[in-house]
């Protein structure tokens, strides 16, 4: 590391966590609905309410892995990376026996969805909690922050590629026939690069910034949240917008499929969002140095709304299609690389507010948010197909649900860009303001130093 900048083998071990993350994320988000309704034999109304419990009681989990995680000692390995070293295999294989398809009663079948589900999203939390905070422990640098934040998107989108590009033909080639056993198998190669991934992670990346000591009650940890205006903003826009994100990739299969009659569109676009949004990246971070990050975030709202008209006036085009697939991709460079860069700041900012530095808290308030998106978003799915009179297995539906598909897929990209951007109005914390906290936090860094020393 010189002049405060970090080297190119260390950004790209940092992406290692969010193409594993987002091998599994994008395969349950894209797949598991579909897996459980039409593979597993599930109703779609009680694996949307599934996704929801889960995901509730998940996300109050986040909360607590954050305090864990600041409590935690520095020692040898770091603070964060020792949890994601412990974690990498239990989560790839439960991941797997998500997946997996015991022969079980209605009842049995749902009690087997809801454990593997539960504990493939605890575990994930016990990895990406750390993860996330690493970003504020590698370095203090706001804008080395930015680039860090690029790169873990860039990992983000490769990881989301394989999966998209990847899913059919694997189901197909290793089920061969069988679709049981093609997306168990599927699985267990996601699970293998997720595992491998994160140990490269692990080994590739060094905590420089040792969090400060500290005897954080749970109250505090709250404290440093709902205190935290700026904080609360990231939250609440990242609720939004992950809801919106979630719904689209999880309807995708559905939308291609019933409404194009085009099944093997699936993958094409899946690949074509991602690979859009891995391009768009090379240019986020000068672009958000130059125009803020607020301003980045009601920019990507805004493409959220236009594409959702797109897909209206686009109807059964497959070129128009495709076009709602690349500005989905600008979609995602515009929000997440500027949501997730931003939270080291806004940790700064609660320091210098509470004067308490608690990273994993603020990283877990997120993390909640995501996993709350992730279950609204499943709740909403299943509540749109069970509407709309969607029949499960039918490779024909009616006009009034087809109608129900364009109308729905539309409408959610379009209040979720709104909401999204919405959430951000009040966030303030520009890059002056930050500096400003930051010079102000190491004057009292030295002067705690030169008073300690004094005591001495």
């Amino acid at each position: 590391m010189k002049n405060g900048k970090l080297g190119l083998n260390e950004k790209i071990a940092y992406s290692m966590g969010d193409v594993s993350a987002n091998l599994l994320a994008t395969f349950i988000g894209s797949y598991a609905m579909f897996f459980y309704t039409e593979v597993y034999g599930l109703p779609a109304m009680a694996v949307g309410t599934m996704f929801l419990v889960a995901n509730i009681w998940d996300a109050v989990n986040d909360p607590m892995m954050g305090f864990l995680a600041d409590k935690s000692k520095h020692r040898k390995g770091g603070a964060y990376r020792p949890w994601i070293k412990r974690a990498a295999i239990p989560l790839g294989l439960f991941f797997i026996l998500q997946f997996t398809c015991p022969n079980l009663s209605m009842a049995g079948k749902l009690v087997w969805a809801y454990v593997t589900y539960i504990g493939t999203d605890m575990l994930f939390t016990v990895v990406n909690v750390p993860y996330g905070v690493l970003n504020n422990v590698m370095t203090a640098d706001m804008n080395e922050r930015t680039v860090l934040s690029t790169f873990r998107n860039i990992g983000s989108n490769i990881g989301s590629m394989l999966v998209s590009y990847g899913t059919i033909p694997l189901v197909a080639y290793l089920g061969a026939g069988n679709d049981v056993k093609g997306y168990q198998m599927t699985a267990v190669v996601f699970a293998v690069i997720s595992t491998l991934a994160l140990f490269w992670l692990c080994a590739g990346t060094k905590e420089r910034l040792k969090p400060a000591k500290n005897d954080l009650k749970v109250k505090e940890s709250l404290k440093v949240i709902f205190t935290n205006k700026p904080a609360l903003c990231i939250v609440v826009s990242m609720f939004f917008f992950n809801t919106t994100v979630n719904f689209k990739f999880a309807y995708n299969i559905y939308y291609c499929a019933a409404y194009m009659n085009r099944a093997d569109l699936t993958n094409i676009i899946g690949t074509l969002i991602f690979f859009v949004a891995m391009v768009v990246l090379v240019v986020i971070p000068k672009l958000t140095e130059k125009i803020g990050k607020r301003n980045m975030l009601f920019l990507g709202g805004a493409l959220y709304v236009i594409d959702g008209v797109v897909f209206l006036l686009g109807g059964h085009s497959v070129p128009m299609l495709y076009a709602t697939a690349v500005l989905f991709g600008f979609c995602l460079s515009f929000s997440f690389p500027i949501l997730w860069g931003t939270i080291p700041d806004t940790v700064e900012y609660g320091q210098w507010k509470t004067g308490i530095r608690a990273p994993g808290s603020i990283y877990s308030a997120c993390t909640f948010a995501n996993k709350l998106a992730q279950g609204a978003s499943g709740w909403i799915l299943g509540i749109v197909l069970t509407v709309i009179g969607y029949s499960q297995g039918s490779a024909v539906q009616a006009t009034g649900v087809l109608q129900g598909i364009y109308w729905s897929n539309a409408l959610v990209l379009i209040i979720g860009g709104i909401l999204g951007a919405a959430a951000v109005i009040p966030y303030k914390l520009s890059k002056k303001v930050y500096d400003g906290i930051v010079e102000e936090l190491e004057e009292k860094r030295v002067l705690d130093e030169e008073n300690t020393e004094s005591e001495e």
